[in-house]
């Protein structure tokens, strides 16, 4: 009967090492309001923030917009939009601004982006200057994205539900 309870609890401690590692990796994360930002520790101690994907709509486009950014002592790090088109028939974005709310300011202008079909669209991906993005989140309003397309301006706008997302984001920001 001994010899057999040494082979059971190796095996019962090789099953529960993933679980334990997995817990102590999750560790350095934060989930906040409803999950929609999530924080990392990276490379010398900043920290570094993912905005789950957030709708942006209009009549003719609809954008599923990620970002990544960091606090923004670090301006060397270069933040990241990236969205998916909907319809695998729209036409290619040729470039894209983000703007605040309430104006047409741009807070920032995109002319370069790497561009990958997926299925169901088309995804760009971008960098952007840190601290304007981080800017952007903290004022507690979401932005509108236009794009421009074959000559053509599309204003998209954050969906309600997006909105009401994004609202815990300037609290996770002003934490740290």
């Amino acid at each position: 009967m001994k010899n057999r309870m040494i082979p059971m609890c190796l095996l019962a401690l090789a099953c529960l090492m993933p679980l334990v590692s997995c817990g102590i990796r999750l560790k350095g994360t934060k989930k906040i309001g409803n999950t929609v930002i999530e924080t990392f520790l990276v490379e010398g101690g900043a920290e570094q923030y993912f905005v789950k994907p957030l709708w942006f709509n209009s009549t003719s486009a609809k954008l599923l917009a990620d970002f990544t950014f960091r606090s923004p002592k670090d301006s060397q790090f270069k933040a990241k939009i990236n969205f998916t088109r909907s319809g695998a028939a729209a036409p290619k974005i040729d470039s894209f601004r983000v703007v605040a709310p309430g104006t047409n300011e741009a807070a920032c202008s995109v002319k370069k982006m790497d561009v990958r079909n997926v299925t169901g669209g088309t995804r760009y991906f971008s960098e952007v200057s840190n601290p304007v993005l981080h800017r952007l989140f903290i004022n507690g309003t979401l932005f509108d994205i236009i794009v421009y397309s074959g000559g053509e301006a599309i204003k998209c706008t954050p969906t309600s539900k997006s909105l009401k997302k994004a609202g815990h984001i300037p609290k996770v920001l002003l934490e740290e």
